[in-house]
């Protein structure tokens, strides 16, 4: 039973942590990076479906991605 606790204990701090993290990153971001960030991370949407529907190059989309990827290390 400790065990179960200690787990679940453990577990909550890394999802707080990871909250923080991402809570931090987002404000870092502008608001292109936020919708590329959330649409391929939490809708699972391929860049280039991304990219179509925000009617912005491929490229482009990549490398804002790339720079929402970086802040949030």
């Amino acid at each position: 039973m400790k065990e179960a606790i200690a787990e679940k204990n453990t577990n909550l701090f890394l999802l707080n942590k990871s909250k923080r993290i991402i809570e931090t990153s987002i404000l870092q971001m502008n608001q292109l990076e936020k919708k590329v960030f959330y649409a391929h991370r939490y809708l699972g949407k391929s860049l280039v479906e991304i990219a179509d529907e925000l009617n912005h190059d491929y490229g482009y989309i990549r490398t804002v991605s790339a720079k929402a990827d970086k802040k949030m290390k």
